[in-house]
């Protein structure tokens, strides 16, 4: 059946043209983000597979301390921030992620789909030069600041020619392998044996 019908499929330019005509807003690349963040990381509760009740609570009491402090760096930053100091500086000075700190706490360029859902749905919240509140995730705090936003562009015809190909073979296959078994049936001689 595949052979009887894809080898006589072809899409013609026109249609490409037309189908891209039709559908332009489903052509455009998402929004970009420039985001910086200040992070202080927490560690995650273990203290219940140590075997010895002791050290249980020797390990429960130093990642509440340690934990505790993670929270009182968070909420230093953010009182720094109200006062107007610089996010870069705090960023170089709090922040414990080491793959950023050192440049201001710039995370780079981030689209909603690809941002961490926590980051995603506060990134939208805030203005250009504007930070976040303070945001807990299972691995710690995180301050966001919106550098910048960029709006996002249409694709051209060029760049979704490939794909709009895929979607109108894919749909003129489906629609004539409907028809060739529709015709198959009317002709088949189909008998039933009980």
């Amino acid at each position: 059946v595949r052979r009887e019908i894809s080898s006589k499929i072809r899409v013609e330019d026109k249609a490409v043209t037309d189908f891209y005509n039709k559908n332009k807003s489903a052509f455009i690349e998402p929004d970009e983000y420039e985001v910086s963040h200040i992070f202080t990381e927490i560690i995650q509760q273990g203290e219940e597979n140590i075997e010895d009740e002791q050290m249980r609570k020797k390990a429960k009491r130093l990642t509440d301390i340690l934990n505790t402090e993670a929270r009182e760096n968070i909420l230093t930053v953010a009182r720094k921030l109200k006062a107007r100091e610089k996010f870069e500086d705090l960023a170089k000075q709090y922040s414990e992620d080491e793959s950023t700190k050192n440049d201001g706490g710039r995370f780079g360029k981030v689209t909603l789909q690809n941002a961490p859902p926590l980051f995603a749905s506060n990134i939208t919240k805030l203005k250009v030069g504007q930070t976040s509140r303070i945001l807990q995730s299972t691995r710690g705090y995180h301050i966001l600041k919106l550098e910048a936003k960029y709006p996002g562009k249409p694709i051209s015809l060029e760049k979704a020619k490939s794909d709009i190909l895929n979607i109108l073979l894919q749909e003129e296959s489906e629609k004539r392998k409907k028809e060739y078994t529709s015709e198959i049936k009317k002709t088949a001689d189909i008998k039933l044996f009980l």
